[in-house]
């Protein structure tokens, strides 16, 4: 079960109502006791503030953290604990963000940005990979899964007029609730198996040419149908890869002579990024504390496959 809690600062926040912080107490009381049940909690919000994000233990309990671009150095520090030697330059462009799972050291990313027509044709990709609830599922998903195809709930699909007319309420006012006119619940069932029968003609189609009559998705179909899906939406100008991790390419090319902080800020700069003394300093010194790089000398750093054997001093 996966609950999503769009703008959580509504329940969060100072100003959220009585009825509201009691609910954050509950979904926190859901995230801290029933994640083994596989019970997970996403929650989003527009900033990384205190009170924002449900105070530190909601935090805490978050084993996978993701912060988009942003501007804000402060609130780095807010979403992440281990939030040293990172900044907005990490995010420059559109996309960009940093990810942190069970507690590591958060790390750049870069994410696809889905415009509707993306998602559109993504669903219908995949619609044929949809599987019917077993049936506690659909115990749990109750009367609104079970009728989710009455006519109440999609005359509006199939109705030619925006403004349907309804039925009126007798005079007692206990008359029938309002529903859209045209077409008793045997025509309403038609509509629905025809469009039910469509839709399996369309997905069957599609796999008999894709798959063959079978339809099997073995992994290499799969893995070959995704990469085609993604490189749908490849516009052919990749996106450049963000300071920090440009700072690791300059420094695998730096070779076994090494770099300082100085000059690998300046050949950030040198490329459009906005990195300073200080912040490809930290860089350099994380990169000896994870292994990747070794220091040569006082302020020469190289990468650990190309310094011939230098020394940590």
């Amino acid at each position: 079960i996966t609950i999503v809690v769009d703008e959580g600062k509504s329940i969060t926040g100072d100003a959220a109502s009585r009825a509201r912080q009691e609910l954050g107490q509950v979904l926190l009381s859901i995230q801290e006791e029933c994640r083994a049940e596989g019970v997970n909690i996403v929650q989003s919000n527009l900033r990384a503030i205190g009170n924002a994000l449900g105070g530190i233990d909601a935090r805490v309990q978050s084993a996978l953290q993701i912060m988009m671009k942003t501007q804000e150095r402060e609130e780095i520090g807010k979403l992440f604990d281990d939030a040293k030697g990172l900044s907005p330059e990490d995010t420059p462009y559109p996309g960009n963000g940093l990810v942190s799972q069970d507690g590591a050291k958060p790390r750049p990313f870069q994410s696809y940005r889905l415009t509707p027509q993306m998602i559109r044709r993504t669903a219908v990709a995949v619609a044929g990979r949809r599987p019917a609830l077993d049936e506690p599922s659909a115990i749990i998903a109750g009367e609104a899964y079970a009728h989710r195809w009455t006519r109440e709930r999609v005359a509006w699909l199939l109705e030619a007029s925006p403004a349907a007319a309804t039925v009126p309420v007798g005079a007692s006012g206990s008359g029938n609730p309002p529903v859209p006119a045209g077409g008793d619940d045997a025509d309403m069932g038609a509509a629905v198996e025809r469009m039910d029968a469509t839709a399996a003609r369309l997905r069957a189609e599609r796999l008999d040419a894709e798959q063959g009559p079978a339809g099997d998705h073995d992994q290499a179909s799969v893995d070959e149908e995704f990469a085609a899906l993604v490189a749908q939406f490849d516009d052919g100008e990749p996106t450049p890869p963000t300071a920090r991790v440009r700072a690791g390419e300059l420094l695998h090319e730096a070779g076994s002579d090494g770099i300082g902080p100085e000059a690998l800020a300046e050949r950030l700069r040198a490329e459009g990024y906005t990195t300073t003394r200080q912040t490809a300093a930290a860089w350099l010194a994380e990169d000896v504390r994870d292994g990747r790089a070794r220091r040569l000398r006082r302020g020469i750093y190289a990468h650990v496959d190309l310094s011939d054997g230098g020394h940590s001093g």
